[in-house]
């Protein structure tokens, strides 16, 4: 466990680095392009994000987990890896033109031309980053990310403030992948030749199955950006993603970072059933307390962050949809460390399932959501990411079950999700939210509600911690069963 508060650790200090710049980026680029900018920036990541889910047909995660380590193996993996960005770059330049007459919106096109760029260069560098996580140097990636990160931002500022507009950001992308790629290069310290493919052949047989699950957590994650790209205006979703800017920034943040390294921690060799089951408890009620607390935090303090961020000209749009998107980010993240878990365990047919019913479940919510107005959007995703999150948790419980394991326990987690869900009912925001306004509200009260809400969490995290870190126990039946295994 040390080491993974280790992993945890360096990686939580470069993503830091990196909200900060990102958050000081933001600030900037905000007040030089229009909403409608980063609308159509907006649409153009959900059609990247989809393209970038396909860039190493779940290779990534099977590679990390499997024993072979040797240069034809990786260099199997770097083959296919190659052809999969090139293919997704000709594809994105194909289908450039019929998604920006699709959406009614010219300028996608050349922002959608230059991320097809992204594709082949994270391709040269994707096997060398597999090299670092396999070593678990999460010191070299934090600080890998973190630059590659300033690098574009500086580029994108640089631009926007010569006039460029959305290019700009697009342009943001492409530096940071550039850069990205030559520095895990160089600190993979080795040199990768492409081999054939079936050298690589052992890292396939779960990947059909995790590229499977991100293809539904992708419809989850992305489909209302497409819905209200098509149904609502570009200044709507340029406001609803600087809105999932704020939420998902601080709270699936941390999602990332304790999934990131669940997979390779768990997956160590050596650890009995009831060490993988204590880990994987307090990896899961970690990760929703502290999005939980983040989340509240931003909730009441959702005006003055915006002012601050973005300025005054969101303050109509953005802070109503915060009230949603924060506490549906701080259960994403969650869901997120679920499946960092499942993966972990090799669970594929769980995953698969998962994706599944969450992507139904997310679908449900949309359509019950637009069917009133699409301003009704961000309270879906809330509803949304309730399911997906309970949808996860009882697919681990069955995973654990069936390997005679201790199943994570819910009691101690519900709590804080009725708190999350109880703070965007008791704001009382749902009609003001479609009507588009947050009534202006005083620096003081904002502080005050801060105060409340981190008081409130610190009592309920002290008195819930040791339930949570309890070392998990199998009831008589279990553990008849697992002697009897």
């Amino acid at each position: 466990m040390s080491r993974v508060l280790s992993s945890v650790s360096w990686l939580f200090f470069g993503q830091v680095g990196r909200i900060a710049s990102q958050l000081v980026g933001v600030s900037v680029i905000a007040r030089l392009l229009t909403p409608a900018d980063f609308g159509v920036i907006a649409i153009a990541l959900m059609v990247s994000n989809l393209a970038g889910l396909l860039r190493d047909m779940g290779t990534g995660p099977a590679a990390i987990r499997s024993p072979d380590g040797s240069a034809r193996f990786l260099g199997g993996i770097y083959s296919v890896q190659l052809v999969i960005g090139l293919i997704l770059a000709a594809a994105l330049l194909l289908l450039a033109q019929p998604l920006a007459s699709f959406y009614r919106v010219d300028a996608l096109e050349r922002v959608l031309i230059i991320f097809s760029v992204v594709f082949p260069l994270s391709a040269l560098g994707g096997v060398h980053l597999i090299v670092l996580e396999r070593a678990q140097r999460y010191r070299d990636i934090s600080a890998i990310d973190l630059l590659a990160y300033v690098g574009g931002l500086l580029v994108a500022v640089a631009l926007a403030s010569a006039g460029i507009g959305v290019e700009s950001l697009a342009a943001q992308a492409v530096v940071s992948a550039a850069l990205q790629t030559i520095l895990q290069r160089r600190a993979a310290g080795m040199v990768l030749r492409p081999t054939h493919p079936r050298h690589a052949r052992s890292a396939a047989g779960g990947s059909l199955a995790v590229t499977s699950f991100h293809l539904m957590n992708y419809v989850v994650r992305n489909s209302d950006t497409g819905v209200a790209g098509r149904l609502a205006s570009a200044d709507f979703v340029g406001a609803y993603s600087m809105a999932g800017r704020i939420a998902q920034m601080p709270t699936q943040l941390i999602g990332m970072l304790v999934s990131r390294v669940s997979v390779p921690m768990l997956s160590a060799e050596g650890l009995d059933r009831d060490t993988l089951a204590h880990n994987a408890q307090r990896m899961i009620a970690g990760t929703l307390l502290a999005s939980a607390l983040v989340c509240l935090v931003l909730v009441a303090l959702r005006q003055t962050v915006t002012a601050l961020l973005f300025g005054a000209q969101w303050l109509d749009s953005v802070p109503p949809q915060l009230v949603w998107l924060l506490p549906a980010a701080a259960l994403t993240s969650t869901s997120a460390v679920v499946v960092g878990v499942m993966t972990a365990f090799g669970a594929t047919v769980a995953l698969t399932r998962t994706g599944v019913l969450s992507a139904i479940a997310h679908a449900l919510a949309l359509l019950a959501g637009l069917s009133v107005d699409v301003r009704w959007l961000p309270a879906s995703i809330l509803a949304s990411a309730l399911m997906a999150l309970g949808i996860a948790l009882l697919q681990l419980r069955a995973v654990q079950a069936d390997r005679a394991m201790s199943p994570v326990r819910l009691m101690p987690l519900v709590p804080v999700v009725l708190l999350l869900v109880a703070c965007a009912l008791w704001s009382d925001t749902l009609l003001l939210a479609a009507a588009g306004s947050d009534p202006v509200r005083p620096i003081g009260l904002e502080l005050l509600e801060a105060g409340a809400v981190a008081l409130l969490l610190s009592a309920l995290a002290a008195g819930q911690w040791r339930a949570w870190g309890r070392r998990p126990t199998l009831d008589p039946e279990s553990a008849s069963e697992r002697k009897t295994a």
